[in-house]
């Protein structure tokens, strides 16, 4: 039941080009199920196929991409982590600062322990937060927070990365 409503909340609605990285240094595309979560979502996840293995890719491959979303849930870590791992490419990554999506306000810290690290029902809950990121509050609320639990995601705002250079 919980796919249905992730596919009928989302159905409809744009399509964006979203990126999932499992890790920062180097960077990791999302892999294995990643792939899944993301088109259950309605998303167009160009970084890996269904059943593909993480992998790393160069800087410049994940600048090209120009993604309208970015979600940074690193593998076996909690959100926190997350959140300072990417506020940290701000500092680490010159070119952050100049993607689009980091301009737009659209990139998000996820809890890659709890929703994405390894196969299980938490999965579906990990499906349901990537929606609610991707495609915004009306989606979020429509899923509820069994489902889509704000407690596993962060939308990372410019403000996070200037307070950061303080």
């Amino acid at each position: 039941a919980g796919l249905d409503q992730i596919r009928n909340a989302t159905r409809g609605r744009p399509t964006p080009r979203v990126g999932f990285l499992e890790w920062h240094g180097p960077l990791f595309t999302g892999g294995h199920w990643i792939p899944d979560m993301l088109q259950i979502a309605n998303t167009i996840y160009p970084m890996a196929a269904s059943g593909d293995r993480s992998k790393a890719i160069t800087d410049e491959e994940f600048i090209d991409l120009d993604l309208d979303c970015i979600l940074v849930g690193p593998c076996g870590f909690s959100l926190d982590r997350a959140l300072r791992d990417t506020i940290a490419m701000w500092k680490t990554k010159p070119w952050w600062r100049e993607l689009r999506a980091v301009k737009e306000g659209r990139v998000f810290a996820l809890d890659g322990n709890s929703y994405y690290a390894r196969p299980g029902p938490r999965l579906l809950q990990g499906t349901a937060i990537m929606a609610a990121c991707v495609h915004g509050e009306e989606v979020a609320k429509e899923l509820g927070e069994t489902l889509a639990p704000s407690s596993g995601y962060v939308r990372v705002t410019l403000d996070m990365y200037v307070d950061e250079e303080d």
